[in-house]
């Protein structure tokens, strides 16, 4: 903090416009933290606005990964997506297609699709070569679409809950009490997303619907 506070000081601009952090993971094991631990995350997005306070309220941008099964979002705590103001994912091979799966004040949904090429410029003194990778717009392009309904990134998390439950479930008052400590505070908001699960024909116990 205060060596961003230095360096901005000797620029006439007022302090940064926007803070990146790569990766996520990284961000909470340099504290010695955890990234499946909520308490742990907590802590991070606590400091984390202590700085966007002290430096003029930047955009702050995290760096993340899915997990092995890209359909339950992020890796890590779930509490991640009752903290971040908006979620963007990016997928796709050739092609690749920017997706928001979770704003607080924005619509979700596809935002663009670019693709990605790397030229090279002759080496440097190691003899290694130097590259700029060049992203371009891609016309009409779109990542392939699953062959099941997508997922809203509220209807992921409540899936997620389930399968870290494991073979004993959950009943519908557990599923809700969880729903909220990730920060899916409204029980209306939690009925309305298992219903949406149920009509999207992902399989659950009949209990729980």
């Amino acid at each position: 903090m205060q060596r961003a506070e230095k360096y901005f000081a000797l620029l006439d601009v007022p302090m940064a416009g926007i803070l990146v952090f790569d990766t996520f993971a990284k961000l909470i094991a340099a504290g010695g933290g955890d990234e499946n631990s909520a308490k742990d995350q907590g802590r991070v997005f606590a400091n984390i606005h202590r700085i966007k306070d002290e430096l003029g309220g930047p955009h702050v941008a995290l760096i993340g990964h899915t997990g092995k099964d890209e359909s339950k979002g992020a890796r890590g705590s779930n509490a991640i997506y009752g903290d971040v103001d908006m979620m963007v994912e990016i997928a796709g091979n050739e092609v690749k297609t920017a997706t928001v799966t979770k704003a607080n004040d924005a619509p979700e949904g596809q935002l663009f699709s670019f693709k990605s090429e790397v030229f090279e410029f002759g080496h440097d003194e190691d003899g290694d070569p130097i590259t700029v990778n060049v992203v371009t717009e891609a016309e009409g392009g779109q990542s392939a679409q699953p062959a099941e309904p997508r997922l809203s990134t509220n209807q992921r998390v409540m899936l997620r809950l389930l399968h870290e439950a494991g073979a004993s479930g959950l009943s519908t008052e557990e599923w809700g009490e969880k729903a909220r400590e990730v920060g899916i505070t409204s029980k209306q908001r939690a009925y309305e997303l298992r219903m949406a699960l149920k009509d999207s024909k992902r399989s659950f116990p009949t209990t729980l619907l």
